[in-house]
């Protein structure tokens, strides 16, 4: 019995080996006995085992009997595992075909497998797969044999649990070696004897085993795949031993050259890792490149020495505080303008070089100093060495570490004695000036009044020879148009008056000579009247004295026959009279009324 109790802790092939041995003992013991009917065993020892074995094995285990020539099976026995594994009860599947229990048998495969056995009696062992029916989704994992009576055993665990750590552990390990190949460090993970078990993408590609199967193999193993690196890959051995050796972390840089010419340097971290009984277990190697921090620190290095040559050289005074107001450096120009030498002033307050009355006034300023982190100029009055003072404008500025923390304050000052000197006598000439363009503003303020009354009489008497001129305009241009009528008339009288009778005595004269006195006269007149022929705009002067006669008869509205009749001439001559004085008028060729154009060029008779 107490074999019996252990048989728990077996495996599933021995349990399996053991229950098929005991159910083949007890149909051996059972054949014989008339009206045997599975499972009503005989009350013996065989049974009283086999029972126990079968409802207390962690496995699932059912019985089936093929029917319908093996096209189906029922469920002949259902053990205690098998109903919490399916949660269902063993009075509700006993006697029930395994397709209307487990619908989804056929989908999954293992009802082909109970025919195989079946027909063929020999076991076989059903993978780990995936089950699905309405009722069940899970992972299962199975073991059939046959029976000596021909009834089918199936042993079977649900794994789904253990599927779903395994998918867990999947997933976990997926997203572990994700985010190891994405660290921009060397990871790697070697085992008690150095054999290399993990190592990150960046970690292959530094020692150019990309495509290197690497996982078991030792650093002198991997060299000879690396000819480059073989050197290199016997120090790491060196400091792994070194690893081991001190049973604790260690820390050490290494400079890995690279096939380029260049090299890095790393950081590299060796975490020994034991097992509870003290023996090895295995090694972390962990490198980050610092090669750029190297660098930054060397150029940090040479800029220090830089600045501090620079700051003791200076042609300015610098000095340093801490966060107390004390001094903990000077330059050389600092020193030269109070006087001191420098064991003199470091460590002392800088209030100690203030005038009394600046000293409040530098502890305000030095508490917005470090407040703000930097003030410009700030005016102090400081004492020399020797008691005398002098003016100083201070800049400064809060120097931090790379945390951000305020470490000490660098300060310039300039002597500015001679610039409020400056600036104070160019307040005073500024005061006169203002005063002087003061006083010049108001008399040329008084001089523009004076100024502005005099424009104003200028204006005035401008305005009066303005009208003036107006009015002398208008009376030469009354005097010049009544000249021009009576130079006009004059001309006009004379045509009329004198050359119709020269006219007349030159028809009567017959004698030679006196016509030539006649034509002689009338040349003379015309000489006399001619100035006043050239003032005279109107078109008619240019007009026979038979033609103005006709000119004032047209004007008077009288036709062609009327002008004949009246002047004794013909209908034909009055014509071409009229024809004429178009001509001379310009009208020729123009649709314009003669009688019209005559009565707007001269409102007074043309005779």
């Amino acid at each position: 019995m107490r074999k019996i109790m252990t048989s728990s802790s077996k495996t599933k092939s021995q349990l399996i080996k053991e229950l098929a041995e005991a159910n083949q003992r007890i149909d051996e013991l059972t054949s014989s006995l008339p009206g045997h009917v599975w499972p009503s065993f005989p009350s013996s020892q065989c049974e009283e085992r086999y029972r126990f074995l079968f409802n207390h094995m962690r496995s699932g285990a059912i019985i089936y009997r093929a029917v319908d020539e093996g096209r189906d099976f029922v469920i002949v026995d259902f053990n205690v595992a098998a109903e919490k594994i399916e949660k269902i009860s063993r009075s509700h599947v006993v006697g029930m075909r395994v397709t209307s229990v487990f619908p989804g048998i056929k989908d999954f495969g293992l009802l082909e497998m109970f025919q195989r056995v079946w027909a063929t009696g020999k076991a076989e062992h059903h993978p780990v797969s995936q089950y699905r029916d309405n009722r069940i989704l899970g992972w299962r994992e199975n073991y059939v044999f046959r029976l000596t009576s021909g009834e089918v055993v199936a042993i079977y665990d649900d794994v789904t649990a253990q599927r779903q750590m395994e998918e867990e552990l999947r997933r976990n390990q997926a997203l572990l070696e994700t985010i190891i190949n994405n660290i921009p460090d060397i990871i790697c993970l070697k085992d008690d004897q150095g054999r290399w078990l993990l190592a990150n993408d960046y970690d292959l590609h530094l020692f150019q085993l990309d495509d290197v199967d690497y996982k078991g193999k030792t650093d002198a193993e991997l060299a000879p795949y690396s000819a480059f690196y073989e050197d290199a890959f016997r120090g790491c051995m060196d400091t792994d031993n070194v690893a081991w050796s001190l049973a604790q972390p260690s820390r050490g840089e290494e400079v890995i050259p690279r096939p380029d010419g260049t090299s890095k340097v790393f950081d590299v971290v060796k975490i020994p890792l034991f097992n509870p009984d003290g023996s090895r277990h295995a090694l972390v190697v962990a490198g980050r490149d610092i090669t750029e921090l190297r660098r930054a620190q060397r150029k940090n290095e040479e800029n220090e020495k830089r600045f501090r040559l620079l700051f003791q050289n200076a042609p300015m005074p610098y000095q340093s505080l801490d966060g107390a107001g004390r001094l903990i450096d000077v330059n050389r120009k600092w020193l030269h303008i109070l006087g001191y030498s420098r064991s003199e002033v470091l460590g002392r307050s800088f209030v100690d070089f203030m005038a009394p009355l600046s000293r409040k006034h530098f502890e305000a300023s030095f508490a917005k100093l470090k407040k703000h982190g930097f003030l410009q100029n700030v005016e102090f009055e400081m004492l020399k060495k020797d008691g005398s003072s002098f003016l100083v404008a201070f800049n400064g500025e809060v120097l931090s570490d790379g945390k951000g923390s305020p470490v000490h304050t660098l300060c310039v000052f300039r002597d500015i004695t001679e610039q409020k000197e400056l600036e104070e006598m160019l307040h005073h000439s500024h005061a006169k000036l203002e005063e002087q363009v003061q006083k010049r503003t108001w008399e040329l303020v008084r001089k523009s009044k004076e100024q502005q009354e005099t424009l104003l009489t200028l204006q005035k008497k401008s305005q009066d020879l303005h009208d003036a001129n107006i009015a002398l305009k208008v009376f030469l241009e009354q005097g010049s148009k009544a000249r021009e009528e009576l130079e006009g008339q004059i001309l006009a009288n004379i045509k009329d008056l004198v050359f119709p009778y020269l006219d007349e005595l030159d028809l009567e004269l017959v004698d030679r000579t006196c016509r030539v006195y006649v034509d002689i006269i009338r040349k003379k007149i015309e000489e006399v009247a001619s100035p006043f022929a050239k003032q005279l705009t109107s078109k008619l002067v240019g007009l026979t004295p038979r033609e103005l006669q006709v000119a004032e008869l047209v004007k008077q509205g009288r036709s062609n026959k009327e002008i004949a009749r009246l002047l004794h001439i013909s209908l034909g001559t009055a014509d071409v009279y009229r024809n004429k004085i178009r001509k001379k008028l310009g009208l020729q060729n123009k649709k314009i009324n003669l009688r019209v154009y005559l009565l707007t060029q001269h409102e007074k008779p043309l005779l």
